[in-house]
């Protein structure tokens, strides 16, 4: 549930009485900037390239944002109809449409677009580059992943059925390899691109998993919608399960120096994870191997043409989002009331997108308490 009043006024007494002592974490200014997205937009998803520039799918103003935060601007791309989520490879924007099931790909130079249009397709969702740029993505309403070669011409289209009639949304790249869950059939899965194996682990019974991230050890994290937690599997089977201490759902995550992001919409707030200090528990997943089974045609544009890119300047405004949990390796913000963070991304900070309020979120990553103080642990039922 959101912050209780009564718990916010706690909180307001303990910071006017802070002169006394020391000052608690709830009275702590978290370094939140924010900035406004298209207030006519419903932008959900934010991922990071390799540069650390960001990019923004708007799924209501059919628009990309890069941002550069470097140079403090916005940059535009109107790729009309409902982009779900969005990719930059260093020279072309990739991006999927939910509604019309078009692929597009515009050059970050000269707005060069190229739209394919894929028949029978079911919702596109997810996306990921692999090593050699070509963009996987699935489709949310069908037993379908699909993977998009453009490096001669005409494009190459594979589209392969996942096994037993499961439904992927969110993928996670780890070098040779795509993570995925089978959302109908409770599975993760793991594809090696190289030759379509598939690796499958049945999860505990109710796991939701929602957002997926890959740490510098290979193992896959998601945020557990259904087990309201952060889980943590590693390869060989072994599943790590985080309770979140509010209890509340988490969306989405980002991996960072060790810790794990994430943002949660019971609550309205930004968490963070030090798994060398939660408490969890552990169980272990048999493993099954498998093979994908797919084919490939050549796939023509439905159109190309040229996108008029704008560059918009963005204006940062400071704020404070209270630590309303700090303590045994979790940590906290609460976002404001009407607030409903959803993507999030870790870069240089933590950046995070809030749909309901359409705003950019920056979290400066230097200014977050260090994981061992505990100052005001408020733990929320």
């Amino acid at each position: 549930m959101r912050y209780a009043a009564p718990i916010r006024w706690l909180l307001v007494l303990t910071c006017l009485i802070a002169g006394l002592g020391h000052v608690p974490a709830a009275c702590a200014d978290s370094g939140v900037s924010e900035t406004a997205l298209d207030p006519a937009g419903a932008a959900y998803e934010v991922n990071a390239d390799a540069q650390g520039l960001l990019w923004i799918s708007d799924y209501d103003r059919g628009q990309v944002r890069g941002l550069y935060p470097e140079d403090g601007y916005f940059e535009v791309y109107p790729v009309l109809g409902h982009p779900s989520d969005a990719r930059h490879d260093g020279t072309h924007l990739w991006w999927v449409d939910a509604a019309s099931n078009i692929v597009g790909r515009a050059s970050t130079d000269d707005g060069t677009v190229m739209r394919w249009a894929v028949p029978g397709a079911g919702g596109f969702y997810g996306t990921a580059l692999d090593a050699d740029g070509r963009l996987w993505f699935t489709a949310a309403a069908a037993s379908q992943l699909y993977r998009l070669d453009t490096s001669a011409a005409p494009a190459e289209l594979c589209t392969y059925t996942l096994p037993d009639g499961g439904q992927a949304a969110y993928m996670a790249r780890q070098a040779d390899y795509l993570w995925f869950s089978n959302r109908i059939n409770g599975e993760m899965l793991r594809l090696q691109v190289s030759d379509n194996s598939l690796t499958a682990w049945p999860l505990p019974a109710g796991s939701a998993p929602l957002g997926l991230a890959v740490d510098a050890g290979g193992r896959l994290w998601y945020a557990d919608t259904g087990g309201r937690a952060l889980a943590r599997l590693a390869p060989n089977g072994q599943l790590d399960f985080y309770p979140l201490p509010q209890g509340t759902t988490p969306r989405m995550l980002a991996l960072t120096k060790g810790q794990v992001w994430y943002t949660e919409q019971g609550l309205a707030g930004i968490g963070r994870l030090d798994p060398q200090q939660a408490a969890h528990t552990t169980v272990h997943l048999p493993v099954t191997q498998r093979t994908l089974a797919g084919s490939c045609a050549a796939i023509v544009p439905a159109d190309s043409g040229q996108l008029t890119i704008t560059n918009i300047d963005v204006d940062w405004h400071a704020t404070s989002y209270p630590v309303i949990v700090d303590e045994h390796g979790w940590l906290v913000y609460q976002a404001p009331e009407d607030a409903a963070p959803w993507g999030i991304a870790a870069a240089t900070d933590i950046w995070f997108v809030d749909t309901a309020r359409r705003v950019l979120g920056r979290l400066a990553s230097q200014t977050v308490p260090p994981a061992h103080q505990v100052y005001l642990p408020l733990v929320l039922h």
